[in-house]
């Protein structure tokens, strides 16, 4: 279907009868056709509007007069007197107000219930038509002053009256008619009612908890437009990543040149921070301070110890002149003495006093230094 057109599925009384099918182009019903599927329908393609029409008895008709209130406090309490007066109460129906109301305050609700609501969705689902409004038949038909309004809906011989509405084709429709008036509805005004619904309904049960969720597809502009914008901020992102790299490396080549300004009190060649590092810790190295006279002894003292799990670690420091001082305590000297000779096989020189505390452990007062 094209753009303007529009698909409308009004569906029998009797189940075992076939819906009719109308076609809409140009604001006029164009096309008819009767089956359990429309061949005219694409359904790979959507159709702007949809709609589906109840057959009379699926809903029933409630009016009720509420002159003191305004029109719509009104229609929610005749609303709700509908549902509570429908059987088996507000959980099982579907109410609906119809549009407009009289200047004595009258509201007439449509109630349909919520399993045959179910239904007619998933019946227009099975046959390609996700309807976007449905109506009941009595809505196409204009309320009569009195007796009872008549006319064809799909086929169908439809009676309205005072809140009411049934096919025709009902056994009790005689009784129900009696003697009253029966006023024939104009050639053509039901086939305008069905087009005009498909704008502006007087009554769409397609509303509430039942109302079709819209799908939210972007169109292509703007996809083009968020793809716009992500390259902006992502270009902004780069650009502020770049001006901090630029900071970082400004700021680190800053303090290299005020560490080798600072250096040359002690290296008055110095003029490469690398080499200044290199140089200090090669002077410390010597001295016995650097940071290789610490962690070289500690790093054999724990290699020693690990083999060793009975002797434990009680005290561990450095000494100003850059000396390891550890005292190792064991239950058997021969432990200590472990530990202490795979230190010297390291390649350390090491010192070592033992003592007993009170609870007989070895202790020893050992240095390591490279």
């Amino acid at each position: 279907m094209s753009e303007g057109e529009a698909c409308i599925a009004v569906l029998p009384s009797r189940a075992d009868d076939t819906p009719v099918w109308l076609k809409v182009a140009d604001g006029r019903i164009s096309a008819r056709s009767t089956g359990a599927t429309l061949a005219w329908y694409d359904r790979d393609e959507d159709a702007p509007v949809t709609l589906l029409v109840l057959p009379p008895g699926a809903s029933s008709l409630h009016r009720f007069s509420l002159p003191d209130l305004p029109h719509k406090q009104g229609s929610a309490v005749a609303r709700r007197m509908a549902m509570e007066a429908s059987i088996g109460g507000p959980t099982s129906v579907h109410a609906v107000a119809l549009s407009g109301a009289t200047p004595d305050g009258e509201h007439e609700i449509a109630v349909v219930s919520r399993e045959d609501m179910a239904h007619f969705i998933a019946w227009g689902r099975q046959h390609g038509v996700d309807a976007d409004i449905i109506v009941p038949a009595a809505a196409l038909l204009p309320e009569p002053e009195k007796g009872f309004a008549s006319a064809t809906v799909g086929g169908q011989q439809v009676l309205r009256g005072e809140g009411l509405c049934l096919s025709a084709d009902e056994s009790f429709a005689a009784a129900v008619v009696g003697d009253a008036q029966v006023e024939r509805t104009k050639p053509g005004a039901i086939d305008s009612a069905i087009v005009a619904a498909l704008s502006d309904p007087s009554c769409n049960l397609r509303s509430g908890e039942f109302a079709k969720v819209e799908s939210s597809a972007l169109d292509p502009q703007q996809l083009v437009r968020i793809a716009v914008w992500i390259g902006f901020i992502a270009l902004g992102a780069l650009l502020v990543s770049l001006v901090m790299i630029a900071k970082l490396h400004w700021d680190s080549a800053s303090l290299d040149a005020r560490s080798v300004e600072i250096a040359r009190s002690v290296l008055p060649a110095a003029y490469d921070s690398a080499l200044v590092e290199n140089e200090l810790d090669a002077r410390l190295a010597a001295t016995g301070t650097g940071n290789g006279s610490f962690t070289g002894p500690l790093s054999a003292l724990m290699q020693a110890m690990q083999p060793t799990p009975s002797v434990s670690l009680t005290l561990l420091e450095r000494r100003s002149d850059g000396t390891l001082r550890a005292n190792l305590a064991s239950a058997k000297p021969e432990d200590i003495n472990t530990v202490l000779l795979a230190i010297q096989t390291a390649g350390f020189v090491i010192t070592a006093t033992s003592s007993v505390d009170p609870t007989g452990r070895v202790i020893a007062d050992i240095t390591v230094a490279s």
